[in-house]
């Protein structure tokens, strides 16, 4: 996530996913234009053909990308850095690495965010809801998600509705 480019096209396609949250849904996000750049700059990062990536990806389970905090979305751009983790299950502890590899403990268990730099999340897939402005708020985006979506209704889970461990306060 050091290169430029890769967090503009990223920060584009968050914005244009019709899911809360801004969702990415793995591997079905691969399968896009815009998925396949991100899939081929993951694979010359990692010194991997991008054949070989393609394979892992393929082999892997469903699995959700996003930008957790509201607060996040709402101010990261581009040309900002971004901490990635990974939440393996629901026991381990998760950590946040930053551009230069350092790691930071990801705190999943509260609705704040644990530093000043955003964090990308992968995640086990759960039950995704098609976002109610999807299509009216269409523009060349400078942060994942626009302040006017506060005035829509953020729908919430929370009883047991069947996955994941989201659902909590926006």
């Amino acid at each position: 996530m050091q290169d430029a480019d890769l967090r503009t096209t990223l920060l584009q396609a968050l914005s244009e996913s019709p899911y809360f949250e801004h969702k990415l849904v793995l591997p079905e996000f691969f399968d896009t234009p815009t998925g396949k750049r991100v899939l081929a700059a993951a694979a010359s990062a990692s010194g991997r053909p991008v054949e070989a990536v393609a394979g892992l990806v393929a082999g892997a389970p469903r699995m959700d990308l996003y930008v957790p905090y509201r607060s996040d979305r709402l101010q990261w751009s581009a040309d900002q850095p971004i901490n990635v983790a990974a939440l393996v299950d629901e026991i381990q502890p998760v950590y946040a690495f930053t551009g230069s590899g350092d790691s930071t403990f990801y705190d999943r268990g509260s609705f704040t965010p644990v530093s000043e730099t955003a964090t990308l999340l992968l995640g086990p897939h759960e039950a995704v809801m098609t976002r109610p402005d999807v299509g009216l708020l269409v523009r060349r985006a400078e942060n994942i998600e626009d302040p006017k979506e506060a005035s829509f209704a953020y729908m919430q889970c929370w009883e047991d509705c069947g996955g994941g461990g989201g659902g909590g306060p926006p």
